[in-house]
């Protein structure tokens, strides 16, 4: 009786691996396209300083490549 069950999860097993991957993609398909809104860069340091000036350097370039506007 124990090998009919373990034979029998053995053969289910390759079918759940996929319903489970085909649940997932389709859950990553409804996505929206990244980002959807305006990103918003952070600097943790004091405007006027080497880390505001990098950031307002890069803003834009990076606006560029993904199409989004950056705040």
């Amino acid at each position: 009786m124990k090998s009919a069950i373990l034979g029998c999860q053995r053969r289910f097993l390759p079918l759940m691996c996929g319903l489970l991957t085909l649940a997932a993609t389709a859950q990553a398909l409804a996505q929206d396209n990244f980002p959807s809104k305006p990103v918003r860069l952070v600097v943790p340091y004091p405007p006027g300083g080497i880390g505001d000036f990098v950031a307002r350097l890069i803003a834009p370039k990076w606006g560029e490549t993904l199409k989004q506007q950056i705040v």
